[in-house]
């Protein structure tokens, strides 16, 4: 089909026209490059209003250079999220916000952070049993949380998720993918993968391939593809081992819910062709 098609895509964002919008809109379109359509009238079909949802990001006292350049991404792209730590977490009301967003970090190094003595006491400990107990409340109650790689064990973990972390137990002799880009397939008619191709290269660099053990629960938006995995780079063991896994997944809790990207979608600000990942998510917790 032609433009005017394209224009009706599930998850294309609509424009009411207005004084002055039009006008505002093609500026916008030519400063940010993205495609504009006029239609001639308003689309049949579900139209779901949404509004800019509320965004905080956890930063944890041990310093973490994925939540910095993932904070770089979302500034250059007109986002504002607001920082939590591990006080905010234990403590403070999340009712705030709309989405969480833990970029690549360990499980065991979110919970617990800094070993008693070995810093300042402001700085000592992680996000504790406290801040897990309150951000699973928070999911519950209709929040949506976000996961880079590593942290998806800690979601899994906090929100006791029907998923598994395949990869975990495998030794380097086993899958060893250093930094390569790995084809996956996505579904583009899913929510989280809106706009996307449904055959794309993710970052992979020691990252993760997910089982799903309760498939009534858990919605998977993207798969390592099951042959010819590398696009671009080097790796051991990826046809045997993490051909098929499950790389994006999304699952609901209670009234909110949980997208587990296995990889860095924003490794460094460079693999554009997987933001809108993290991007859909966000704007998803809007239309509720």
């Amino acid at each position: 089909g032609g433009r005017d098609d394209r224009a009706r895509d599930p998850g294309v964002f609509l424009v009411e026209d207005g004084p002055g919008t039009r006008a505002r809109v093609e500026a916008l379109a030519g400063e940010l490059g993205f495609p504009v359509t006029a239609l001639p009238a308003r689309p049949t079909g579900e139209i779901t209003p949404i509004r800019a949802p509320r965004l905080a990001m956890y930063m944890p006292w041990t310093g973490n250079m994925d939540e910095g350049w993932t904070r770089f991404v979302f500034h250059s792209f007109g986002f504002a999220p607001d920082t939590l730590r591990n006080a905010d977490l234990q403590s403070g009301d999340l009712s705030q916000w709309d989405v969480i967003v833990f970029t690549d970090q360990t499980a065991q190094s979110i919970l617990g952070g800094h070993d008693e003595g070995s810093m300042p006491e402001a700085f000592v400990g992680g996000v504790e049993e406290a801040g897990v107990a309150n951000l699973r409340r928070w999911v519950e109650a209709g929040g949506t949380l976000v996961t880079f790689d590593g942290a998806s064990d800690f979601a899994i973990q906090a929100l006791d998720l029907p998923v598994v972390n395949a990869t975990a137990a495998l030794s380097r002799e086993e899958l060893f993918i250093p930094g390569s880009v790995i084809r996956i397939e996505v579904d583009p008619t899913h929510p989280v993968a809106f706009g996307m191709q449904e055959e794309t290269g993710a970052f992979y660099q020691e990252s993760r391939g997910f089982t799903i053990t309760d498939s009534a629960r858990a919605e998977v938006v993207a798969r390592y593809a099951d042959s010819d995995l590398l696009m671009s780079g080097w790796e051991v063991g990826a046809e045997t081992h993490l051909a098929g896994l499950a790389a994006v997944v999304r699952v609901p809790v209670g009234t909110g819910e949980a997208v587990l990207i296995g990889f860095r979608p924003q490794f460094r600000a460079q693999p554009s062709g997987t933001y809108k990942l993290f991007f859909n998510a966000i704007h998803g917790a809007g239309r509720r």
